[in-house]
């Protein structure tokens, strides 16, 4: 069987990680921290967690359901092992979604933080493009399931993946720019910033090269489930990116605040004054008598309510 370990053991190692990641992802830390941590936080980010694991109870369903079928129910049949399971486009459509998800949420991050409508347009018809591009890939797969007719899947394949690659680029890009172009009087504030875009660069570009990496692959290898291997984790790392994010807004948040009182009581006692009190209101806006830093209403108001100072991935500790 040592011919089929690209077709059947991609798929097993493939069942094995969605396994870890989603446990990680729901029995883990993650899910229950967010939960536990902002149980008032808004509507939108709400709706976009529960939906985005749904859509991965959904696809991890399918993927362990394609192990079992070649594994178990159909093992040892030549004819079963040369086509696909029907269960394949469900967890096509359950990526495309989940990815979708994820950076509709990121784009409402980048609107609230620049304030410009020209990113959205462009943003938008990226995900709608990957979104087309699973869709059709997965009607195609479902119309004709073999190996065999997997030639006439790269097209589709590479609109899902670049369509969604482009978002996850654009996304990335945005949100560097603006962390790069944020003044402050502070350095470190200045410092938090240097380090929230490098990781913004770094984080936003997981999502991507796997993507890259996976269409290369795909069209190497059509007839192989190399590919599908990688494309069956990337659900679960998109949501897994937005929770992390979601969950370090107050880490973040303590970060800019100590930084903040911290070159405060510099500047006043050098002076020998007192500092007057510095604080995040529940809205997210900076209370004190200083305005020496342009971040104050833009960005502190959006780290509260959105996301880990405004950064597209985990933030580095």
């Amino acid at each position: 069987m040592g011919a089929l370990d690209l077709t059947i053991g991609c798929l097993l190692v493939a069942s094995w990680a969605n396994m870890v990641l989603f446990t990680f992802q729901c029995g883990g830390v993650q899910t229950y921290r967010y939960f536990a941590r902002y149980p008032k936080d808004t509507w939108f980010n709400k709706i976009s967690v529960l939906c985005a694991l749904a859509s991965d109870f959904m696809t991890v369903f399918a993927c362990l359901s394609v192990a079992y079928l070649y594994l178990v129910t159909h093992w040892g049949s030549e004819t079963y092992i040369k086509s696909q399971p029907r269960t394949f486009p469900v967890y096509i459509i359950g990526t495309g979604v989940t990815a979708t998800i994820v950076q509709i949420w990121l784009t409402r991050m980048v609107f609230n933080l620049t304030k410009q409508w020209m990113w959205l347009p462009l943003i938008g018809l990226f995900i709608f493009t990957g979104l087309v591009g699973a869709v059709a890939t997965a009607s195609n797969v479902f119309i004709d399931p073999s190996y065999a007719g997997r030639d006439a899947d790269v097209r589709y394949v590479t609109i899902w993946l670049s369509g969604s690659a482009a978002a996850d680029v654009i996304i990335t890009g945005v949100l560097v720019w603006t962390f790069r172009t944020l003044k402050t009087n502070f350095a470190s504030t200045t410092e938090l910033l240097h380090r929230l875009s490098i990781a913004s660069l770094r984080n936003g570009s997981i999502t991507t090269l796997i993507t890259v990496v996976n269409l290369v692959v795909f069209k190497l290898q059509p007839e192989t489930n190399s590919a599908v291997m990688i494309e069956m984790t990337i659900g679960r790392i998109y949501t897994l990116s937005m929770l992390a994010n979601l969950n370090n807004r107050t880490f973040v948040l303590d970060q800019l605040q100590a930084s903040v009182e911290m070159n405060s009581t510099i500047k006043f006692n050098s002076a020998g004054l007192h500092p007057p009190e510095r604080t995040f209101e529940s809205d997210g806006t900076m209370n004190s008598g200083l305005h020496n830093s342009t971040l104050g209403g833009r960005c502190s108001d959006f780290v509260q309510r959105d996301s880990a100072l405004c950064i597209t991935r985990e933030i580095p500790v």
